[in-house]
């Protein structure tokens, strides 16, 4: 009977112990969280303060077809400030608030992509109406193909995460199938905004004095930097959502594209 008592009492303290080990764990994970969305958020306006200050103190700030330069200017600051900037923080959400209902973060998420692709598709606009201002040709540099893909596949991506995971009616099998492809396809889409980016900074960058030229590649770092921050966060497999399905990762194996193989752990980590 002693024996039995004194072995409850053990268990009892193991149990208590465990439970506050777990809040421990859970309140040093819900800080790093925060520390990923403060960092996140000083990318992000240090980001749209670089590409400002180039605009108004190089390109003269913005006005419409009255002057087909200083249009221009609303294509770089839509593109970085909703397709990587607004556009990050889309695709991160679920990893840095996951004590939020998984409902409530699927508007945010497609509310905050909504708003990215319409300021990327009136960056897009502004440009192609100031060509046809100035007379020049369209989509002549890789600049533009990537741009134009990157917008493309947002499209179908933003439209696809809506019928799939929005729609109540969508089977729940084919959404468990689809949300590998949905992560890797938001990752793809974010890279190539990046590199859409970068390239139209190199662009500009060729046509300025040293010190523009400085300013855009001290901003196309920062835009490097971001790219690698938020794919880090969309990779971690400790910062998933609590009730997302325990494997995250594409159906195949990466190296070999055989759907028969083990897939490899490309979304998860040893953590």
């Amino acid at each position: 009977m002693r024996h039995r008592m004194k072995r409850s009492t053990v268990d009892s303290a193991k149990h208590n112990y465990e439970i506050v080990e777990q809040q421990k764990q859970r309140a040093s994970r819900s800080m790093s969280r925060m520390f990923l969305f403060w960092v996140s958020q000083v990318l992000g306006i240090l980001l749209s303060v670089l590409t400002l200050t180039w605009i108004f103190k190089h390109k003269n700030g913005f006005t419409w077809s009255s002057d087909p330069k200083r249009q221009f200017s609303w294509h770089p600051t839509f593109m970085v400030i909703g397709m990587v900037y607004l556009f990050s923080h889309g695709i991160v959400i679920f990893r840095i608030f996951p004590e939020m209902k998984k409902w409530t973060l699927k508007l945010i998420h497609m509310g905050i992509n909504l708003t990215a692709g319409a300021m990327g598709g009136f960056a897009l606009y502004a440009v192609i109406d100031e060509r046809n201002t100035a007379g020049k040709d369209h989509f002549q540099s890789l600049h533009s193909w990537i741009g134009v893909g990157a917008l493309g596949l947002f499209a179908v991506q933003w439209v696809g995460g809506v019928l799939l995971f929005l729609i109540p009616c969508s089977p729940k099998s084919l959404r468990s199938r689809a949300i590998s492809w949905h992560i890797l396809i938001g990752g793809a889409i974010f890279i190539l905004s990046v590199i859409a980016a970068v390239t139209g900074i190199k662009n500009s960058a060729g046509k300025g004095d040293t010190e523009e030229k400085t300013l855009l590649n001290v901003l196309g770092i920062f835009l490097i930097i971001s790219l690698l921050f938020h794919l880090y966060v969309l990779a971690k497999a400790s910062y998933r959502h609590p009730s997302s399905p325990p494997t995250s990762r594409p159906p195949f194996n990466v190296r070999t594209l055989d759907p028969e193989a083990v897939p490899l752990k490309f979304w998860e980590d040893s953590d």
